[in-house]
């Protein structure tokens, strides 16, 4: 069994080629070249450039119809999809954590940031996040291109978790948020290894929009805090920066020490957030008008987990936004 496919850039080709030979003197023998190889495009059946969406469906069909596939062959598959950026059907398949496989009608999770590790139960995350091993090389595909394709609706692959709808209803904002540990745990934290570590992984995703992302590290060498905390005030941050950030700007992420503690900041250069809109920015579930800029999707959630493990660092958090021009938020946590 095979398929014939045709890459569309031939096609692209063939029709500069034969715009050039009628725009300079006549050449025959390249003429007839070409009209050849229309010829022979069309006897085949691929005078059309193939939709890459249906190649891969096709293949799906029949590939995850098989009893056993071995898990790097279904990452192979998705990682050739996504090199071709192909809207995935119903017979495609992910494998998750659990090494089984699910198709793309059940909620399949990439968290390239780490930022949900701790605020879902470890039984779900083995069952919902996707294998490690999709991302752990790039043989079959880019990294930019992986993580292009994985923030579109084309891989069907979500970023985040799905709400769902509880007949039980929560009781006070404590309750709501609890889940995201309302006690640090203070440890030593080598800061200049955990900045670099954290800016890089952001990296791909600011490459993907070609933002430049800087970081100024100017505190000691020694952190004493809850890592996890700190994780989860940077990652939502950041994450936000670049999210709502067009192609081409500038996020800056920087930290400084006082004497009385540390400076936190992330600037970006983005959609900026609407003057009215500033002071429900931190409450749950509250979601703004301003959209991610690559269709990526918010839960309002972010930013009130944020609040949360700012405040239980005896800390505080500001954000000065103009619409339009970009928004810089500032936390400081005392030593």
């Amino acid at each position: 069994n095979h398929l014939l496919v045709l890459n569309q850039n031939w096609i692209r080709f063939l029709a500069e080629e034969r715009r050039g030979a009628a725009d300079e003197k006549p050449d025959v023998g390249l003429q007839q070249e070409i009209h050849a190889a229309h010829s022979m495009l069309k006897t085949t059946g691929l005078d059309d450039a193939s939709d890459v969406s249906k190649v891969i469906e096709k293949v799906a069909a029949a590939f995850f119809a098989q009893q056993s596939v071995p898990i790097p062959d279904c990452v192979r598959i998705a990682q050739i999809a996504s090199t071709l950026g192909a809207t995935l059907g119903p017979s495609f398949q992910f494998v998750t954590r659990d090494n089984r496989r699910h198709g793309i009608s059940a909620v399949i999770i990439f968290d390239p940031s780490g930022s949900l590790e701790d605020l879902l139960p470890e039984t779900w995350r083995q069952q919902h996040f996707l294998h490690p091993d999709y991302t752990n090389s790039f043989t079959s595909c880019t990294s930019e291109e992986w993580l292009q394709w994985t923030t579109t609706g084309r891989s069907r692959i979500s970023m985040f978790a799905p709400l769902t709808k509880k007949k039980t209803p929560l009781r006070g904002r404590a309750n709501a948020m609890k889940e995201v540990g309302s006690t640090p745990i203070p440890n030593e934290i080598k800061l200049k290894d955990w900045f670099a570590e954290r800016m890089n992984s952001f990296q791909v995703a600011a490459d993907t929009k070609r933002i430049e992302l800087i970081g100024k590290n100017q505190g000691a060498e020694l952190f004493i805090t809850d890592a996890d905390f700190l994780g989860r005030i940077f990652d939502n941050l950041v994450s936000n920066a670049i999210k709502f950030s067009p192609e081409g700007k500038l996020v800056t992420v920087s930290i400084e020490e006082s004497e009385q503690g540390y400076l936190i900041s992330v600037e970006d250069n983005g959609l900026g957030i609407k003057e009215l809109e500033l002071k429900d920015l931190f409450e749950p579930f509250k979601v703004t008008s301003t959209k991610g800029t690559a269709g990526e999707k918010s839960t309002g959630l972010g930013l009130a987990i944020v609040k949360k493990a700012v405040e239980a660092h005896n800390g505080s958090i500001s954000v000065k936004s103009i619409y339009g021009e970009g928004t810089i938020f500032t936390v400081f946590l005392p030593k």
